[in-house]
């Protein structure tokens, strides 16, 4: 945790190496995008930056109470809509990990603060909205075409939820 406050992660995978300490999450999604997503996308996710941040902070409790070098952490998305290029792999640093450390702790610190419900605005920025798990009950009023319309060049998925194939397992 930090502080007073625990985070949570709940990994699909961990994978350790012996041999050389490499500690690998991996994420599978099965998202139907609309287009490829740039490496800035998934490394600037609060999913991978959390993540990343739990498994060097508390990873010691799979490795006999030896800390792991964030150097040696790293997160994988399989992506199994895009049989193409299902991997995006993102390698983690002792200075990704002191400044996802400074973030969380002013996140944490700005999430406290606030009293009630009231305090949590709406975003007006529409990018946002796109990824957001909970948009129908915040953003009703948020349509798949009004997300379309966004700039082509922000790098957001578009998910089809109508359109997407159910996976076997």
């Amino acid at each position: 945790g930090l502080g007073a406050h625990r985070l949570y992660a709940r990994f699909d995978l961990l994978a350790y190496n012996p041999q050389d300490g490499d500690m690998v999450i991996v994420d599978w999604k099965t998202m139907r995008l609309e287009r490829p997503l740039g490496e800035g996308f998934w490394r600037d996710r609060i999913q991978t930056r959390l993540y990343l941040f739990v498994l060097a902070t508390a990873g010691a409790a799979f490795l006999n109470g030896q800390a792991p070098d964030p150097d040696r952490c790293a997160m994988h998305y399989w992506l199994a809509n895009r049989p193409d290029s299902p991997w995006v792999c993102l390698r983690y640093s002792r200075g990704a990990y002191e400044r996802d450390h400074h973030w969380l702790q002013r996140l944490i610190a700005d999430i406290a603060q606030r009293k009630d419900q009231s305090q949590f605005g709406q975003t007006d920025d529409l990018t946002q909205c796109a990824v957001c798990a909970y948009r129908l009950l915040c953003r009703p009023d948020v349509t798949r075409a009004d997300l379309l319309t966004l700039n082509d060049d922000t790098d957001i998925p578009l998910v089809d939820i109508e359109s997407a194939p159910e996976l076997e397992y």
